[in-house]
This record gives C-alpha cells, structure tokens and sequence, in this order.
C-alpha cells in the first residue's frame, strides 16, 4: 500500500460515500422503527432542549448536567419537523432525538471516508465507514438519541481537518481544526482534545531538525488553532459560568482537590459501563481500572478487531512519523490516561467513553484487515472484502437487535399512569423510563399542574434479575417510599416484574 498524500477525490469517491449514507440510512431507519425506549441519557437531552424551548437557552443551560451541542440538535429537529412528529410528547421528542442523532451518523460518513483514503486507500475508506457504523459499541448509540453521532462528526471533520492542516501548512485549516475541535467540546468536553493534541504536535515538531518551520510560520498556525478553539470555549463559559457541565468530569476535579475522599455513593448508572464494587481504598482500584479500559476497547472493536488494528500500526509503522498519525495517536493516549483516572479515582468507567479511541482507531482495524488479505498466501483480490464483512456482519447483527427490548414494561408503565392519574402526580422512577413516557418531564417547570388531592406520588420498583438492579441510593429509596404505599399495578417483564406503588406525598 503507498503512502498517501494530497490525492484529489474523484467521481468513485462521490458514488462510495452516496451508497455508504444510503446503507446508514437503511441502518438507521430500521433502529429507530425497533426501539422500545430511549436510552436514559436520551432523556435527560431532551428534558435540556424541552427547556430550551419552554424556558430559553441560559434557564435550560444553567441546571444542566450535559453540555448544549447535542439538546440544540434535538431542538432543531423538534422545531423543523414538529408537525410530522405527531402530538404524543414523549414519542415526538424521541423520535427527534432518534432523527437528530441519525443525520449525525449519516454525515459522519464523509470525514469517517476522507480520513480512512488520506490515511490508506479507498477501500480502506470504505472499510472504515462499515466498521464504525457497525461496531455495537458506537452503531447502537447512533440510533439511540444519544449525543455521540454529533460529537463523532465534529471530532473526526477536526481530525481530518488536523491532516490537511499539516500536509498544506496553511493557518486556515489549522483554523479549521480548532473550529472544529470546538463544536465537538459543545457537545462533550473532550472534543476540545483534538485541538489541544494538534498544537502539541505542531509544537513539538519545532524539536526535530527535520520538521522545524519558521517561528512565525508556526505562531499563525498556532494562532488560529487556539483561537478558533477557544472561541467555543469562552462562549460557553460566559453561558454557564464553568468549563464543564459533566458531572464525572466535575466529580473528578473536585476528587484531585480531595485525593481522600472515598467513592460517593451513586444513582443507577448506565448499563454499558463498569463499577467498582470493592471498598474505597484507590490502591486496590488501579489494576482493576486499567484491566476496564483494556476490555472495553476490546469490546469496542468487537473483540477481534483491535488484533488487526495493531498489526496496521506494525506494518505502516514508516507512517507514524507524519504529524496527523502523531496526532490521532497522542490523541489516544491523552484519552486513555485521562479514562484510567476517571476509573482509578471514581470506580466508573463507561462503554461511551470511549468514542474518541474507537474513531481514531477504526481506520487502522480496517487497515490490518485489508493488509491481512492481501498478504495471505491463497493470494486472491477478494479476501480483503471477505476478512472485512467477516468482522462487520456479526457486528452489524448486533447493532440492528432492537435497542432495550427488554425494557418495554417501562414504557408500558408510562403510558398507563399518563392515562390513570393526574399530570402533577410525582412519579419516582429509579431508572427515568416510566416518568418519562408518563409525560412528566414535560410539566416539571409548569405551574399550576392539575394534581391529586390529598397529594400522592406513584413509585417504580422492579424486581428480577437484570443487572443494573445493584445496590443505589434511588432503588433504596424506592424501597423506603413503598413502606407506606399501596401496589396499584403490576407487569411481568424479561427477567422479573415490575410494580407501581401510590405513596402519600
């Protein structure tokens, strides 16, 4: 395979990635029309955009625990297509969030495509597009209304952005990289590390002879990657008054001023994550925390996928030199020590997390493979194509399974307290699905909401098997709640039952 350089796209190129968005959105349209709920997190984006709606950008922003890039594309959404959404609150705003995050995945198809032909070639441009879609670790999330679609499409357009920036030299694509970098930090606060980790390269090549550029040279270029970068930056701190709105982000600054503080205790996490469940002592979490993240990039490229992806970076190692490689790999390590303290000190760690590795990783996976087809010794053209599907089939199978079939009591729970109490009926609900296709996110703020009189609340508590059912401070209390109330409904679900207790509030 030659190296890659400044090779102009062509009329293939256009009609690969028009079938790669039609594929996508074959993927994606299937997702949508097989989901029983939204995922959770999904839902606390809605709740921000609702509110953005309702109550205007600085009241939703300022009790928000998510950054507003992702909620701002919901609401796009919402407002563009509200009347073919239906009436239905819950189902229309999913089905936005849903949409949002699809068009998201379909766009991502063009930088995902240029950075895979500037890396390699163009079948591995391909390649690299079918594995990202398909990898269940990120291809489940692209249906599921959740942010990592639009935080991937702005991330991989500044990791493209970062090639073209040093192949050419010109400050506007370094302006293009900060840019860029910035978006992806207003969906979520580690894009802004692709500009960070371009400037640190594009510093740290002033070192070597060989790579050195005139001074001011390098301060246009630096100039306008900070800039541009820091644009985004100052915009949303001077809106929410902080750097972050992530509370694992939040929690792990406040755990670096306090390094003694012992894990706080915790709400129902998300399903595809990872929890110390030993004491609070860091020292035993260390190997735990770095056996975690191994696993989950692991998981991350379907389990096989990572042998190959290191087999690239063997038989291409003559490109580590090229400052877009050192970037994307930089890249990796600055996120990977960064999700190894994240689980060292807080005993988290998140399957999502890790989307910023899989990006920059897949190319490679999708190299190692073609590169392993074309040197096995049978020697025929379409092995390549063969070891690819080999590995994207079963993973696309996975991704396409309906997403939280086995949720659908919750839903079903929702709906039956929409019809059979008032809307200012408080519902608890552990794990948000009942309260939100209760309709109850939608008049949390409103005054004079028609409620039961004496006042009652309704409470989920569900019984069985399912792993996130451990040991949290919201099941606790919904046990405590029941004490005092009355079962009025009950559901068999996958892997248990599923009741509704009326409290006196």
């Amino acid at each position: 395979m030659d190296e890659p350089r400044l090779r102009p796209l062509d009329r293939l190129d256009a009609v690969l990635v028009l079938a790669l968005m039609l594929a996508v959105l074959a993927m994606r349209m299937w997702q949508v029309s097989h989901t029983e709920v939204l995922a959770r997190d999904g839902i606390g984006f809605i709740r921000i955009a609702y509110e953005m709606e309702q109550f205007g950008w600085r009241e939703a922003v300022a009790g928000a625990q998510q950054h507003p890039g992702f909620p701002l594309a919901v609401l796009a959404v919402r407002k563009a297509l509200g009347p073919w959404l239906g009436d239905d609150l819950p189902v229309a705003w999913q089905l936005a969030a849903q949409i949002a995050s699809g068009i998201a995945s379909l766009l991502l198809v063009v930088p995902v495509y240029l950075l895979g032909r500037r890396l390699f070639d163009r079948p591995t441009a391909v390649a690299s597009v079918v594995l990202l879609q398909c990898f269940p670790a990120l291809g489940r999330l692209f249906g599921d209304g959740l942010s990592e679609a639009v935080f991937l499409l702005f991330a991989a357009a500044a990791m493209w952005a970062t090639f073209r920036a040093f192949d050419t030299g010109k400050a506007g694509w370094f302006v293009a990289v900060g840019g860029f970098s910035g978006l992806a930090y207003f969906v979520r606060p580690e894009g802004l590390l692709v500009a960070f980790c371009a400037g640190v390269v594009l510093l740290g090549r002033q070192v070597w002879r060989g790579s050195r550029q005139p001074w001011g040279v390098v301060l246009r270029q630096g100039t306008g990657l900070a800039i541009a970068g820091l644009l985004f930056v100052g915009v949303f701190v001077a809106a929410t008054g902080k750097v972050t709105l992530k509370p694992s982000a939040l929690r792990l600054g406040s755990d670096l001023v306090q390094p003694e503080s012992r894990l706080a205790p915790r709400a129902a996490g998300p399903l595809l994550a990872s929890w110390w469940e030993g004491d609070g002592d860091r020292s035993h979490r260390a190997g735990w925390a770095a056996a975690q993240l191994g696993k989950m990039v692991v998981r991350g490229t379907f389990h096989v996928g990572w042998v190959f992806g290191l087999l690239a970076l063997w038989w291409f190692r003559d490109r580590l030199g090229q400052p877009g490689v050192q970037t994307l790999g930089l890249l990796c390590v600055v996120v990977g020590l960064v999700l190894f303290r994240l689980a060292w000190f807080l005993g988290y760690l998140s399957d999502r997390h890790l989307a910023l590795i899989l990006l920059a990783f897949t190319p490679f996976v999708a190299a190692g493979l073609i590169e392993a087809g074309r040197r096995a010794p049978v020697g025929k053209a379409w092995l390549p194509a063969v070891l690819v599907l080999a590995l994207a089939a079963p993973a696309a199978y996975r991704t396409l399974l309906p997403l939280h079939d086995e949720r659908d009591g919750f839903r079903e729970a929702g709906e039956w307290l929409a019809r059979n109490t008032e809307p200012g009926d408080y519902v608890f609900d552990p794990f948000a699905w009942t309260h939100y296709y209760a309709g109850r996110v939608f008049v949390e703020k409103l005054p004079a909401v028609p409620a039961s009189q004496p006042p009652v609340e309704y409470v989920l508590l569900e019984h069985g098997t399912s792993k996130h059912l451990r040991h949290t401070i919201a099941i606790d209390m919904a046990k405590a709640k029941i004490q005092r109330g009355m079962l009025v409904k009950a559901w068999e679900i996958d892997r248990g039952t599923l009741e509704v207790w009326r409290v006196p509030r």
